[in-house]
């Protein structure tokens, strides 16, 4: 199969980070292979980062309102991801996308061949991730995201308004509730979701997903579930499916602002991502990266 990357950037990402990152994907992935770089709100600031290959390119992010730049990983970002992710069906070649945060960083290509696998073997597989499984290996509901769900499905305008202002959300709900509806009866479990940092996704998945009219409706920015929860629903919404890579060791350790092991240690298991490089308790950012590219350098 043949690859893209997708990177979001805004106006806090280190260019030096962001390029590490990018050479760590082009190294394992391949050098002509297609890196985009979302960048919101920027200004320019990683147009040099095209000199790392032949195919990495800046893209801007459509602003989605007039409000000043923060981060969002809600409806915002979820809008702005969909919507570049329909620029990239239109510019590039690719069979499956890969989504990478700017701290995460690709060890090794042992995932290609897995995800090549699952994505012809298993039934109508839209998206390979690090997905919480309980000791059943059934999807494992969060109690946040459940609770922010039953919040944009509900017909009671008086539930859970600590999340959604007042005025916007029967609008937001009248948008949402076919979404998870069409979700939930294609087999998706309320409050369950792929966990963010690195994902592949399907051409055909996210064709599907960044089609859906929801995607040009600017009110979805209100919605209060994190982009990731709404790729997942939207998934299923279109009817496909969400997998985790069950492979042992596990090619993506993912989690949130720290490393799921020591750096030796995800080495020495032959983990291919690697999610958050933020991580105090191993020197910081700076250090792992360091500590990473020297064994780039050794390959």
């Amino acid at each position: 199969m043949k690859y893209a990357v997708y990177i979001p950037a805004g106006p806090q990402v280190n260019p030096e980070f962001l390029a590490d990152t990018i050479k760590s994907a082009l190294l394992h992935i391949g050098q002509d292979t297609a890196v985009v770089i979302g960048e919101d709100g920027s200004q320019g600031r990683y147009e040099p980062l095209k000199s790392l290959g032949p195919n990495v390119v800046v893209r801007q992010v459509e602003k989605v309102d007039d409000q000043p730049h923060k981060y969002d990983i809600r409806g915002k970002f979820f809008l702005k991801k969909a919507r570049i992710h329909r620029q990239m069906l239109k510019e590039f070649s690719f069979d499956v996308l890969m989504n990478l945060d700017d701290d995460a960083l690709i060890l090794n290509s042992r995932f290609l061949s897995i995800a090549d696998h699952l994505f012809s073997s298993r039934k109508q597989a839209g998206i390979l991730a690090r997905y919480s499984l309980n000791h059943e290996f059934q999807p494992l509901a969060y109690e946040n995201q459940l609770k922010e769900m039953y919040m944009q499905m509900s017909r009671n305008p008086l539930r859970g308004l600590g999340k959604i202002p007042v005025p916007l959300q029967p609008r937001l709900r009248s948008i949402m509730r076919p979404v998870f509806e069409r979700a939930v009866a294609n087999g998706y479990a309320l409050g369950t979701s792929f966990i963010g940092g690195s994902w592949l996704i399907t051409r055909e998945c996210l064709t599907a997903i960044t089609s859906s009219p929801e995607v040009d409706n600017d009110f979805v920015k209100h919605c209060p579930s994190a982009d990731d929860d709404l790729y997942t629903i939207f998934c299923y919404a279109c009817g496909f499916r969400v997998y985790d890579f069950l492979a042992e060791p596990h090619p993506f350790q993912i989690e949130w602002r720290k490393l799921s092991m020591s750096p030796q240690e995800l080495l020495d298991q032959q983990v291919s991502v690697i999610h958050s490089v933020r991580d105090p308790r191993y020197g910081g950012e700076a250090q792992i990266r360091e500590f990473f590219r020297q064994n780039r350098s050794s390959q």
